[in-house]
């Protein structure tokens, strides 16, 4: 999808200062995908303080 955005300069120069080969583009999609995996471990977090408990053979899943 294509949209406009105002991105804050100051941070997405420190960001280029770090990966200067890396385009706007990029670290805006970088941004979302990382803001989506902090909201889905936060449920995830929530569900275990929910008193939801996970139920498996962990040596055998890190197998």
């Amino acid at each position: 999808m294509r949209t406009n955005i105002d991105i804050n300069d100051t941070v997405l120069n420190e960001i280029t200062s770090f990966k200067p080969s890396v385009s706007k583009k990029e670290i805006v999609n970088n941004a979302l995908q990382e803001y989506l995996m902090h909201i889905k471990r936060t449920e995830l977090l929530n569900l275990i303080d929910n008193g939801i408990e996970w139920e498996g053979d962990l040596k055998q899943w890190r197998t």
